[in-house]
């Protein structure tokens, strides 16, 4: 099968087209087109991820019952646009950071969260998007969005039209609302994602987190995967007491790491790890997701209890 190139003209037209468009009156039909044709021959290196990877979610609620109402919520429920999703979409928002899902829902003191801690049980293949240095400039990230992966810089790496393509995707994607109707924003951005993980081989979604300054990943994750793959580890009830910049205060309330049937068996005290047997010598380690993990001496992750 002969090779797709990118074509600098079709790059050119495209762009100006959505420079242009008004994303609030604009079909998805006609926006996947214009895409379609800036998108043409674009080459992206797309990592997998080995089972093993915390995820964590969080929702604005009353104390849930289940472990489904802390993971994606059910299409008929999904009446606007996210970033990554449609108006009647379902997809798994997460972070591979425990604290960034407080500051994606823009939590406020009083706000009571179901923070759910899940665990991958097989290689997860993501695309990405968003690494770019407009967009460490413009979140004020304190991380080299370029150079943080291999995956990326070889996506960038592929020639110069592929680079031009990775970075303005990433411009349109990532970039902060300022005052523009969420919306109609989200008419592109969701049809972005939609597109990037159209192949039945891509898992999800990743790109940095607009919202925790680019310091860390958001990961979208498609509802099958989540189905088949994903095991939940715990999931904690916390109330928001103070914000503050970047700094949030909570109070946990309670937490539950055990299930009956998809039925949380919720233990009315914050997580702890119980530890059986007397004189058992474990250790315990700080984790880049922002958690502690106690092993026991041959390597083996013991959960909370």
């Amino acid at each position: 099968m002969k090779e797709v190139k990118l074509n600098s003209r079709n790059i050119r037209n495209a762009i100006s087209r959505l420079e242009e468009m008004d994303l609030s009156q604009i079909s998805k039909e006609d926006l996947r087109k214009v895409l379609s044709n800036l998108m043409l021959g674009y080459k992206v290196q797309a990592p997998q991820f080995e089972s093993g990877l915390d995820i964590f979610r969080a929702i604005i609620c009353d104390k849930p019952d289940t472990v489904g109402k802390c993971s994606y919520p059910p299409t008929r429920y999904v009446k606007a646009r996210g970033r990554a999703n449609d108006a009647n979409q379902s997809v798994f928002y997460g972070s591979n950071f425990r604290g960034v899902p407080l500051f994606e829902l823009r939590c406020k003191p009083g706000d009571k969260i179901a923070l759910s801690h899940w665990r991958t049980t097989q290689p997860l293949v993501l695309n990405h998007i968003g690494f770019t240095e407009e967009t460490e400039e413009k979140l004020g990230s304190k991380r080299s969005l370029p150079e943080i992966y291999d995956f990326v810089k070889k996506t960038n790496n592929f020639d110069d039209l592929n680079e031009m393509v990775h970075e303005y995707l990433g411009f349109m994607f990532s970039k902060p609302l300022d005052g523009e109707d969420e919306q109609a924003y989200y008419n592109l951005t969701s049809t972005i994602s939609d597109m990037m993980m159209q192949s039945e081989h891509i898992n999800g979604l990743m790109f940095p987190t607009n919202q925790m300054f680019g310091n860390a990943e958001n990961i979208i994750l498609k509802p099958e995967y989540v189905d088949k793959f994903m095991e939940f580890v715990s999931v904690e009830y916390i109330e928001i007491t103070s914000s503050e910049g970047a700094t949030y205060e909570i109070n946990s309330l309670d937490s539950a790491t055990r299930e009956e049937s998809g039925i949380l068996q919720w233990s009315g005290r914050p997580l702890q790890w119980t530890l059986d047997q007397a004189g058992a010598l474990y250790k315990f380690e700080y984790q880049a997701s922002g958690i502690w993990v106690a092993k026991d001496l041959e390597g083996n992750i013991l959960n909370p209890s």
